[in-house]
Parts: structure tokens; sequence; C-alpha cells
């Protein structure tokens, strides 16, 4: 595992690691070009077949924000949406089949700086 560690963060790709306090397992950070990239690191992490591993992309949380805003601004056709205005805009399109509670859309932006969990 230390040496798994030490030749990714070597080469710039393993930006973090922690350790779970108390748990088993661990999360990481990788920073890599493609998915296929990240394939090829974790296709040799050590723990990888008695690993439960959950991938999750992230994104810089400004430019995240701005685009939530921009789609709600677009979504309630002007400049003045919120995230209420929004939900009770879907809301009142939604088929009374569905549970009621608060709507709108939900919005996911990729990135290829990815955080990596090992769990067990």
């Amino acid at each position: 595992m230390q040496a798994w560690i030490a030749r990714y963060r070597a080469q710039k790709k393993m930006e973090h690691v922690w350790s779970f306090a108390g748990l088993p397992g661990g999360a990481g950070l990788l920073n890599v070009n493609s998915l296929e990239e990240l394939d090829a690191i974790l296709s040799e992490f050590p723990f990888g077949p008695f690993s439960d591993i959950k991938i999750y992309p992230i994104t810089e949380l400004d430019g995240s924000l701005q685009r939530v805003k921009q789609a709600m601004q677009q979504a309630s056709g002007g400049a003045g949406a919120t995230p209420q205005k929004v939900a009770a805009r879907s809301a009142a399109r939604r088929p009374s089949a569905f549970p009621s509670g608060p709507g709108g859309a939900i919005l996911s932006a990729g990135s290829l700086r990815l955080t990596w969990c090992m769990l067990r």
C-alpha cells in the first residue's frame, strides 16, 4: 500500500490520502486526466479485491454554485430565481401521483479530479 501511494504521489496524481479515525478504510484525492487513467491507477490498488470503492467526482464550489444559479434562472425564466421559487414551480408542474416535497432539477457537474474512497 505504501509503495502504491508513494508512486502516485511522486507522479503528482495522488494529492491527499486519509484514513478513517477508528474505522478500517480511508479515502484519497486523485487528480487524473481521464476515467481510463483512474481505472488504471485503481486497478493497482493493493486492497482493491477486499474493498468497496466509491468514486465521487468533485468540482470547485464557487463554479458549481454559479452553474446552479444559472440553471435556476433558466428554469424560472428570469434572474429572480431562488431555490424556493424553482421548487414551487417544479412542484406545480409535477403530476399528482408523485410525492409532494421540494422539487427542481438535480444537477451534476463532472470533473476528472476525483475522490476515491475505500471502505471496509
